[in-house]
C-alpha cells in the first residue's frame, strides 16, 4: 500500500473537518500537518515533506506561496479548494490545472490519489 502524505493549509474549519474525515476513511491517505493559515508554509512543508498540498483558496487559483512550493519541493501536486469546497483545481508542476466544478469529497479524495501518481505519460 502506498502512503500519500497530505498537508492541509488555510482551509476553513468546517471544510478541514470534512476533508479530514474523508481522508481518514482511506488507508492510503495520511495528514502529516494541518495549518490554519499559509504563514510559514515553506518551513512546515520542508519539515513535513507532503506528497500533496491541499490548500484553501479565495478562488480556484493556487496561492502564490504554494506555487513556489511546487518548484522548491518534490510535491506530486496541490489542490486549491475554494472556501465552500467547490470549485477545486488540481495542479502539477508542469503546470497542469484541472478544474472540477462542484466537487464532492469523494471526487476530492480521487483527485488526491490521481495527483500522487506520475503523469500519465510516465506511468508503466
Amino acid at each position: 500500500m502506498t502512503e500519500i502524505r497530505l498537508l492541509f493549509a488555510a482551509l476553513p474549519k468546517m471544510l478541514s473537518e470534512i476533508l479530514r474525515e474523508a481522508a481518514s476513511g482511506d488507508p492510503e491517505l495520511r495528514i502529516v500537518e494541518e495549518m490554519t493559515s499559509l504563514e510559514g508554509i515553506a518551513e512546515v512543508a520542508a519539515r513535513a515533506r507532503p506528497d500533496i498540498l491541499v490548500v484553501g483558496s479565495d478562488g480556484s487559483s493556487l496561492p502564490k506561496a504554494c506555487v513556489r512550493l511546487m518548484y522548491d519541493l518534490p510535491l506530486a501536486g496541490a489542490l486549491a479548494v475554494s472556501r465552500d469546497g467547490r470549485p477545486v483545481s488540481a495542479y502539477r508542476l508542469r503546470p497542469q490545472v484541472s478544474a472540477m466544478e462542484n466537487a464532492s469529497t469523494r471526487e476530492i479524495v480521487a483527485a488526491i490519489h490521481e495527483l500522487s501518481l506520475p503523469p500519465p505519460e510516465l506511468r508503466d
